[in-house]
């Protein structure tokens, strides 16, 4: 399941996985590229959510709360959304 363009859960038998989508550069031997990388394993949905959104706010480098509220309501915005 796609949240937004850049993450995506899904799951095992055993777990939720978080995955944040990644350019990697060109190489000599390979073209770039997109790549989902694991960002982290989950034994609950919640959790997986609550990871995302810790990650999305301290990517904003914790400038100021005006930023950090408007972070997270950007990413509650693309939860919600996924929901229906």
């Amino acid at each position: 399941m796609n949240i937004g363009k850049n993450w995506r859960i899904e799951s095992d038998d055993m777990n939720i996985i978080l995955s944040k989508r990644t350019h990697v550069k060109a190489t000599e031997k390979h073209e770039a590229h997109d790549a989902w990388i694991v960002k982290g394993n989950f034994s609950n949905l919640h959790n997986a959510l609550k990871a995302l959104v810790d990650y999305e706010v301290m990517k904003t480098g914790m400038r100021d709360m005006e930023t950090i509220i408007k972070k997270q309501d950007e990413l509650y915005k693309l939860i919600e959304g996924v929901r229906r």
